[in-house]
């Protein structure tokens, strides 16, 4: 045979090897975590908003969620809309073909645990991961300094690196944190304790200016006073529920409006759970909810929108 007869039979021989032998492809990783950021309440529930990325082969992806109950549960793709899930051991089975990244979001109190006025919140967030904190919370132990503290819209907002994290609290009044050395907390060199405390000194200051600020447009803002004919909403929805009812009765005595403040103040709920009830509401289309001086101002809405009756239209 010759020297071009033996090549030709070579590149053949190698293009069927080529055709029998078994494609060998990489497997994609399911999922990939973005970002995570919690914001613990005062009553020991917790919100999460958990983002990652997935991949666009996979029809399911299985994501493993923190805590082991989950409540108010919304599941996005990047555009917004909303994406079927189902419940499993240890979080969510999402439909996710052709999309590139999930948003989770849910309360859950199994990230908390209460010994007598101590309340713990415990993690380990696979990134890094921002702690919300309100103002009637206050610090009294982490088992890591944080990388940046900030303060917005009567928040203190803390990161920390990924991993294991364990953040001891107490339910009081005003914006502050201390730190203490106890089994597995917090200790620092004498350099970063400053500037720690430092660093709170600001947020605090800042936090002041911010309080002041929403009271002062607060204070400015000057309700509109409606005649609501509540009675005639309520009989319209005979499905809503009694706290509901109790709400919607409270607006309609207080000129169709209160702030989120006044109704948490009225009826002793926690800001999470008012703020439920308000979503529940907000969602049965008949109160709306709009930003005054960093307040949320929860009116019920016009008569055309939800079956009841009013004399004058809602504030603009």
């Amino acid at each position: 045979m010759s020297e071009s007869g033996v090549k030709a039979a070579i590149t053949i021989a190698f293009a069927a090897l080529l055709l029998i032998a078994p494609t060998v492809r990489a497997v994609p990783a399911p999922y990939e975590p973005k970002r995570l950021t919690t914001t613990i309440y005062a009553d020991g529930y917790v919100w999460v908003e958990y983002e990652v990325e997935v991949s666009t082969f996979l029809p399911l992806v299985d994501l493993p969620l923190f805590g082991r109950e989950y409540e108010e549960v919304i599941v996005v793709g990047k555009d917004g809309v909303l994406l079927d899930y189902n419940i499993t051991q240890s979080g969510l089975q999402v439909e996710t073909i052709g999309l590139s990244s999930v948003k989770i979001s849910y309360f859950t109190q199994d990230l908390t645990s209460k010994t007598g006025r101590l309340w713990t919140f415990t993690i380990d967030a696979p990134v890094d991961i921002a702690v919300k904190l309100p103002p009637e919370l206050t610090v009294v132990g982490l088992s890591k300094a944080p990388l940046t503290i900030s303060s917005g819209n009567d928040t203190l907002t803390l990161l920390f690196t990924s991993g294991p994290l364990t953040l001891n609290y107490i339910v009081e009044a005003g914006i502050k944190i201390t730190s203490t050395k106890q089994d597995g907390t917090l200790s620092v060199s004498l350099l970063g304790y400053a500037a720690l405390i430092a660093g709170m000194i600001f947020v605090v200051g800042v936090a002041v200016s911010i309080t002041f600020r929403r009271k002062r447009l607060t204070k400015v803002y000057k309700k509109e006073r409606r005649i609501v004919d509540v009675e005639k909403i309520l009989s319209s929805r005979p499905d809503i529920r009694p706290d509901d009812r109790e709400v919607l009765r409270f607006l309609a005595e207080a000129g169709g409006e209160a702030f989120e403040s006044e109704l948490r103040s009225r009826f002793n709920l926690p800001k999470t759970s008012m703020w439920r009830m308000v979503r529940r509401l907000k969602r049965e289309g008949l109160v709306d909810v709009k930003k005054v001086g960093g307040q949320n101002l929860v009116y019920i809405r016009d008569v055309s929108e939800v079956g009841g009756g009013t004399d004058v239209p809602k504030n603009s």
